[in-house]
């Protein structure tokens, strides 16, 4: 069955649920003690891992040209402004002025050269694939007096400033990076002091050239993987806060105690049921019975899922800006409708045994639910 559905937990770089209750402050700074999951042991060498781009920008080191908003629009970040020609194949991006990265150099056109540069040279020999984001054949052109970067594409690009919000396209100072892996320098709110080791986390100081006021003096980036290990943790005190906690039961634990912030906001993550149109599910009045049989606002709301998901139809979620409001879902919850639509293709009961058949055979379906975790 195709019964898709969109997750409502993820918070930017795929965080999911922020539960918050304090910091620790002392009379000289203020710290904050993060759990959070770790992923790829922790690297923030985003050329190399795709989750290394995820973590440095979930760490608040890096930073890319364009963002989405919490209206899944594409709005600029380190850039200004951009223009584009009619074909889609050339691009004009003006960087803001005044930005600096953490180890004190300006973001300059050339800096942003040096690491798209960068990634074409040793981004085939990883996994992060940055060339999804912006072909390895584009002709990237830095103009600093015109604080301007050029981009030419072999091939026209609907939405390039959409694709270089990818946290593989976070900009760092590659010129002066002597640790990929656990030292990048970039222009987010805040840098790397010390790598604690995989398993344990990092040490993080606030970015004393970022543009804005920064929150923390310091952030102690604790490793937690298990999502009850993270919310004991919290609850302890060992830490302020911590993200992807997905146990519903522990969710409506922290919202009903007043100690404590849940901050929930909707991602584009999906969740999709497939069909096997080999086999009895060929048919395709069958395939159509089936999704109007299926609750899945009952199944959305129910205490398994708890409201973390919500039901939908379409391969794309509704937070992103495509006109979902504007579909229609042909097969909406109706199991009358569906034992009608059964009966009138002759799918029936012909031997009393309270099993439908189809071509003369009982209908019996198999359904293997598997998690994947992206």
């Amino acid at each position: 069955m195709k019964n898709k559905k969109r997750e409502a937990m993820m918070i930017a770089a795929a965080t999911a649920a922020l539960l918050a209750m304090g910091m620790t402050v002392n009379a000289e700074e203020k710290v904050l003690n993060f759990g959070c999951a770790m992923y790829t042991d922790g690297v923030v060498n985003s050329a190399m891992d795709e989750n290394g781009g995820w973590n440095a920008m979930r760490y608040g080191i890096a930073e890319t040209l364009f963002k989405f908003d919490d209206n899944m629009e594409v709005t600029p970040w380190l850039a200004e402004s951009y223009e584009v020609n009619d074909e889609h194949t050339e691009w004009t991006i003006k960087l803001k002025d005044g930005i600096k990265f953490s180890d004190g150099c300006d973001l300059t056109p050339s800096k942003v050269k040096a690491y798209f540069d960068h990634m074409k040279e040793v981004g085939p020999s990883g996994s992060a694939k940055p060339e999804k984001y912006l072909e390895f054949e584009a002709e990237v052109t830095a103009d600093d007096e015109a604080n301007t970067i050029f981009i030419k594409t072999s091939k026209p690009y609907a939405n390039l400033m959409g694709q270089l919000c990818h946290p593989t396209m976070g900009i760092t100072d590659v010129e002066h990076i002597e640790n990929f892996d656990n030292g990048i320098i970039g222009t987010g709110p805040y840098k790397i002091e010390k790598f604690n080791g995989v398993g344990v986390g990092y040490e993080l100081a606030a970015n004393e050239y970022y543009r804005e006021d920064v929150p923390y003096d310091k952030v102690n980036l604790m490793f937690m993987g298990d999502n009850s290990a993270k919310a004991m943790a919290l609850q302890s005190g060992q830490v302020d806060l911590v993200e992807n906690i997905t146990n519903v039961a522990d969710i409506q634990s922290f919202q009903e105690n007043d100690a404590y912030t849940v901050d929930i906001a909707s991602g584009v993550r999906c969740g999709f049921s497939w069909m096997n149109f080999n086999g009895v599910l060929g048919n395709k009045t069958l395939r159509q019975a089936i999704l109007m049989a299926i609750d899945n606002d009952t199944i959305c709301n129910s205490k398994t899922i708890g409201g973390l998901y919500t039901p939908g139809f379409s391969v794309l979620p509704s937070t992103l800006n495509y006109g979902y409001d504007e579909l229609v879902n042909p097969y909406t919850y109706d199991p009358e409708k569906a034992k009608q639509i059964l009966d009138e293709a002759g799918i029936v009961d012909t031997d009393g045994d309270g099993i439908r058949e189809l071509d003369g055979q009982n209908i019996n379906l198999r359904y293997i639910l598997t998690k994947t975790v992206c």
